[in-house]
């Protein structure tokens, strides 16, 4: 199923990142008509470019969430869509987390 399909990658920061894995065996995204290889896909600033079969999963059905890694500092973040338990009711949101799954800028959670 699914929950967040992201459409466009944009780099507005100094700073370069890039795909380390995709959250979803089921889907198959391309850049510029290449397909996902499992080899990192680079963002360098001021990349803005359209992507096509990218998801954020369900975090119940992924064991790593759709992953990003800054290049000069390695660090690592995971992007997955989960409850909010900040709202009450039956909400989701877009989480941000940490390569050891710890709870990244939960006060910008998109719900």
């Amino acid at each position: 199923m699914v929950v967040c399909c992201v459409v466009r990658v944009r780099n507005s920061s100094f700073r370069t990142f890039r795909l380390v894995q995709v959250g979803d065996a089921f889907y198959s995204p391309t850049l510029h008509g290449q397909a996902w290889d499992n080899e990192p896909w680079e963002f360098p600033p001021g990349f803005n470019e359209p992507v096509e079969g990218l998801v954020v999963p369900w975090s119940t059905t992924s064991h790593s969430g759709l992953v990003l890694e800054e290049v000069s500092s390695r660090e690592q973040v995971r992007c997955i869509v989960g409850p909010n338990d900040i709202v009450t009711g039956n909400t989701d949101c877009l989480r941000i987390q940490d390569s050891n799954w710890e709870t990244l800028a939960r006060d910008q959670w998109m719900a």
